[in-house]
Order: structure tokens, then sequence, then C-alpha cells
């Protein structure tokens, strides 16, 4: 895990970005999601189908997040186990606050702090 203390600018790659991109309106989307179906029916079952649909947004997510370290914090959900809504709903606020800081780590208005061969690659440099 990286020191991000002793960064003042923090780079990524487009590959990154790009996985950012894709992840956070689709983690939106679900935390959105769930948070209705909380305010309906907090203590409902979670379907495998819904918990694989999750798992697949997170798993992206947490290798974007693997260097910060709030990621000692946040997890995959257990397939094998059948989580309420509120928990997963929990979860994905948790992801996305996380999201959150990694963009604002990255990113100043509106523009990435690629890494100097992807920044070269776009024409930033």
């Amino acid at each position: 895990m990286s020191d991000y203390s002793s960064f003042y600018r923090h780079t990524v790659t487009l590959e990154e970005v790009q996985k950012f991109e894709m992840a956070e309106p689709q983690l939106d989307a679900l935390r959105s999601e769930f948070n209705q179906l909380k305010a309906k029916k907090p203590e409902g079952p979670v379907s495998k189908a819904k918990i694989k649909m999750v798992n697949a947004v997170l798993k992206d997510a947490l290798e974007l997040l693997e260097r910060l370290p709030e990621a000692k914090y946040l997890a995959l959900l257990e397939e094998d186990d059948i989580p309420q809504v509120s928990d997963v709903a929990m979860l994905l606020s948790q992801f996305e606050k996380a999201m959150s800081r990694f963009e604002a780590l990255h990113k100043q208005s509106g523009r990435w702090f690629l890494n100097k061969g992807d920044a070269k690659k776009v024409g930033l440099e």
C-alpha cells in the first residue's frame, strides 16, 4: 500500500480512469436501488443473482481502491451468505465514499492526474 501522505498529487493510468468511469456510475445506481429497497424492506434477503451483480461492480472498484488506506475496510459480498438489503446498502455506501476519495486524490477541476506515459498518449503533455 502506498503512503499517500507523501505525495502532493497522485497520478493514475488511463486504464484506471476508464475503470473508474465505468464502475462509479454503476456503483451509484446500485446504491440508489438498494437504498430504495432498504426503505421498503431493510431486513429482506438479497438473492444470489443480485449478489453476483453487486460483486462484479465491487470487484472493479476494489482494484482501483486497493492502494487507499480505507481499502482494508472494503470487501466483496460472500456469495454463500444471504445478506440483508440494509447490509448491502451499507457496504455500497462505504464503497461510494472510498470512490469519492479516489477521485478527489486523482482529479482536480475535471482533469485526471494521468501518469506521464498516458498523458502523452492522449496529448496532454
